[in-house]
């Protein structure tokens, strides 16, 4: 319980990527119009449910959902939540269409009294949730809603498939990679995951698990993963041998090159080849052969081998990546037997978490609300670990004040209050005579879930900037600004320094304030960016080089247009730069 606890460290650390990742609006910018009304992914009963509230004049009623997971996936400590986003787009486009509500009266199950309610449908409820990447156990709220009955009973297949598949597969995620003990793992499963949706947001979730990277492309677009992937055994059988075919890649790709080595004979011609190839190729340009990946055969032992023989050759530097079916288990395996590997490619046993390919996630009925009151409601089962915990509630974490680390999670009533100033006894919910007693002063405790909708309003801060950086950084360019130019009898090199600081203070904000443009825009001026010192030499020779009186008229131009000389002809300066290099190198 304390290895899984210390795990907690990992996820917080990692809150900022998760947050960034979630951020989709930018790729829905470009793509307007793509957006799928989902309001339909549900089970029927849903709807012949919120048909008899409506019929029975309770549609209004204020009801508490739960939503929570009974065991964890693979028998393991604890899972990885995920998919919130996806969900806040989906109760955010919530709506029936027109074609919706004509297939619904094709059913013959529904009034037009009912018809047209949904027809003007839109979910006005509060839903409160952990966030994303968090580590959570079985039984605990993930998600609590508070709304009318039938917009509980609505969006419930919705939020059960959204969650499941996202928080089974970044659970997954970490379960490999926690076995590659600080290896990093690249998620390789498009091809073998259960659809498209599954793929792209499979590897999201995979994302939020801890891996480093992932192969599907629509992810990377859509949620700013780092993308990774080099060549396939085709590519190597298309050339009439394997060295043309690595040196056809290394000329591509010099900067970049991984080999995969093992289309024919691994250690007799693969290896041999990569070698040859960082050789003569990529060191006669001031390159390095990046690496070599393993896809079949004995990993292990092809791996040491292939080690030995890149030591030998001078090429101590170059990476083993290894993939073929990897999970959790077999990289366990590898590493215990001294396999020479720097990363892991896994794909199918990850994508759709094969050992293990059901969340288990449920959507519980907790309580009503009449005249202000809240009334628990609870499910009783011959089967223990079916019965609910009733009531609306809320989710705790205590942590060790003196070393900061998680001991437990506390699920209490909602009006319930924690005073860490005195003794806290805490029980198994199910095996009572399991408890535990906190002594006063030693705990300190988190609430776990946020609201993420209030009155249908969406709340959520998906993206947070602490108030005092921005605030730090104008107070900073102001006052630089303002002494620099009170400082008259100064010239010279202070005077600089200080216009320096000023400056590299707007930078920083700066950056802050493009981190909330759309990505597209963004993209301009990294692309922009990347020429900046040829942007800053231009703007030398046109104001400094060229005469003062052309320093002062330009060619007659506006400002604009002077701007735009700098920028087209730092652009042309770049690529003459750029393609002297080029050429520079094949001479070498």
């Amino acid at each position: 319980m304390n290895y899984i606890f210390n795990r907690l460290d990992f996820f917080y650390k990692k809150a900022y990527y998760i947050h960034k990742i979630t951020l989709k609006e930018n790729y829905m910018n470009r793509h307007a119009g793509s957006e799928r009304n989902l309001t339909l992914v549900m089970d029927l009963y849903e709807l012949t449910m919120a048909y008899n509230y409506f019929k029975q004049g309770n549609k209004d009623q204020l009801v508490y959902f739960d939503m929570f997971y009974r065991k964890n996936p693979d028998n393991g400590g604890f899972a990885v939540f995920a998919g919130l986003q996806q969900l806040i787009e989906c109760i955010e486009n919530l709506h029936f269409s027109e074609g919706d509500i004509q297939y619904l009266r094709s059913l013959q199950k529904f009034d037009e009294d009912f018809l047209d309610y949904l027809l003007d449908f839109k979910f006005t409820g509060s839903i409160y949730a952990i966030k994303e990447g968090t580590p959570v156990f079985p039984n605990e709220p993930l998600i609590t809603v508070k709304a009318k009955f039938i917009e509980a009973q609505i969006i419930e297949t919705m939020l059960l498939v959204t969650v499941n598949h996202q928080s089974l597969i970044a659970t997954k995620a970490h379960r490999v990679v926690q076995e590659a003990k600080g290896r990093p793992v690249m998620e390789f499963g498009a091809r073998r995951a259960q659809g498209y949706d599954s793929a792209t947001y499979g590897a999201r979730a995979a994302y939020i698990g801890g891996v480093a990277g992932t192969a599907t492309v629509s992810a990377g677009e859509m949620f700013d993963i780092p993308v990774v992937g080099t060549m396939a055994h085709s590519f190597v059988q298309s050339f009439d041998n394997e060295y043309e075919a690595f040196k056809a890649y290394a000329l591509t790709y010099p900067d970049d090159c991984v080999l995969l080595v093992d289309t024919y004979d691994t250690l007799k011609s693969g290896v041999p080849n990569a070698i040859e190839i960082a050789k003569e190729v990529l060191e006669p340009m001031g390159k390095k052969l990046k690496g070599i990946r393993l896809d079949s055969g004995d990993i292990s032992y092809l791996s040491k081998r292939a080690r030995a023989m890149l030591d030998v050759a001078g090429l101590t530097y170059v990476s083993i990546s290894a993939s073929n079916s990897l999970d959790e288990y077999l990289i366990r395996s590898l590493l215990n037997q001294g396999a020479q590997l720097d990363s892991f490619g896994v794909g199918e046993n990850l994508i759709v978490s094969k050992s293990s390919p059901v969340f288990g996630g449920v959507y519980k009925l907790v309580a009503i609300e009449k005249d202000g009151q809240i009334i628990p409601k609870i499910k009783i089962s011959e089967n223990t670990e079916k019965i609910t915990n009733p009531g609306y509630k809320r989710v705790y974490r205590l942590f060790e004040n003196e070393t900061g680390k998680a001991m437990a999670d506390l699920i209490t009533f909602h009006d319930e209050v924690i005073d860490s100033t005195k003794d806290l006894t805490i029980y198994h919910q199910s095996d009572v005579w399991k408890f535990k007693t906190i002594e006063a002063d030693t705990y300190t405790v988190e609430e776990l879930q946020v609201p993420i909708f209030e009155n249908g309003k969406f709340v959520y801060e998906k993206r947070h900037i602490p108030f005092m950086i921005p605030l730090v950084t104008i107070v900073l360019f102001v006052v630089s600004y303002v002494a620099a130019n009170k400082m008259h009898m100064y010239h010279g090199l202070l005077q600089r320094y200080i216009y320096w600081c000023g400056g590299v203070a707007a930078a920083f904000f700066l950056v802050i304030v493009l981190s909330y443009t759309p990505k597209c825009f963004r993209s301009i001026c990294c692309k922009w960016g990347a020429i900046s010192l040829e942007i800053y030499l231009a703007h030398i020779v046109i104001r400094r080089e060229l005469g003062t009186q052309f320093a002062k008229t330009y060619l007659g131009l506006p400002w604009w247009g002077n701007v735009l000389i700098i920028f087209v002809g730092a652009y042309i300066w770049a690529k003459f730069v750029a393609w002297c290099v080029t050429k520079v190198q094949a001479v070498k």
